[in-house]
């Protein structure tokens, strides 16, 4: 008999764990009170719903939170609600395929019921009854010859010609999201964009580090390759650009910084000014 499943082996089938301080390791709630115990979030302005059971898991509370994990991710990838449901449900077929590969549990066999003795014909000229008519028997119908469908198939193809994929784009500027605290990078097909992000708080907390990384991944984004392709690049570099931060081989921007001292000093000002207006004011009360 075959080992059981790890797992391991089950989380194999899913895509990498949300990187550190990612907002979807503490939406995604566990609730073990629940009769039917299960991880849980509600998503973005739109409060949207979802969750995965442990049941389907196969009483793994860690695959059960790590689905709902990468169900946060494909929100983030810009999926719609129906969308994430169908890959949830995909990846619990995936499941139950590694546990019983192909399905060949044998059915049980159905319980037969014991054949009726059949009954002995009454004679029905000792009871003085007549012999029933005979019933009569339908026609049986011609077989119908099957439509020709190779026409109408020629005639539907000719019409309809393939649809090409829509070349994967990367948009030149990153965009602020409060949500995750991050700058976010837009790519993939025009319609249906992705999002990648780079986190402040990898960053030290510094946004413009962060915005910067992320222009650094937008510069490695190759047209001509697959999403996948392109993904694993950008993440490459926002690895190495986190490494770099913790190495102290970037820095903040210097007219950034000295934004920050005019900003200070003109706050002193300000503050200055308003307590001369109210020394003035004072003085003014106490002549009166």
């Amino acid at each position: 008999m075959a080992d059981e499943p790890t797992d391991a082996d089950y989380a194999a089938l899913l895509p990498p764990e949300p990187p550190d301080g990612h907002v979807a390791w503490s939406k995604v709630r566990f609730n073990a009170g629940h009769k039917n115990p299960l991880a849980k979030f509600v998503y973005g302005e739109g409060k949207i719903p979802f969750q995965t059971t442990i049941a389907a898991c196969f009483g793994s509370q860690y695959l059960c939170e790590r689905v709902c994990r990468a169900g946060y991710m494909k929100f983030d990838e810009g999926l719609s609600h129906e969308e994430v449901k169908a890959w949830r449900d995909d990846i619990y077929a995936q499941f139950r395929e590694l546990k019983n590969p192909g399905g060949d549990a044998e059915p049980k066999p159905k319980r037969s019921r014991a054949a009726k003795e059949p009954k002995e014909p009454a004679d029905p000229s000792a009871a003085g009854e007549t012999e029933p008519k005979p019933k009569r028997s339908r026609a049986p119908k011609e077989p119908t010859e099957p439509a020709d469908t190779s026409a109408a198939a020629a005639a539907t193809s000719s019409t309809s010609a393939p649809v090409a994929d829509e070349e994967s784009i990367c948009k030149p500027e990153p965009r602020y999201d409060a949500h995750t605290d991050g700058w976010v990078v837009q790519y993939g097909p025009p319609k249906k964009m992705k999002r990648f992000y780079v986190s402040t708080k990898r960053c030290g907390g510094s946004s413009d580090l962060a915005k910067k990384g992320a222009e650094s991944c937008i510069q490695v984004f190759t047209p001509g390759l697959s999403d996948l392709e392109n993904q694993s690049i950008m993440e490459a570099k926002r690895s190495e650009w986190y490494t770099l931060y913790a190495d102290g081989k970037v820095e903040e921007k210097d007219e950034v910084k000295e934004e920050m001292k005019d900003e200070v000093k003109d706050e002193v000002k300000d503050e200055t000014k308003d307590e001369a207006r109210t020394q003035k004011v004072q003085e003014g009360v106490k002549r009166r």
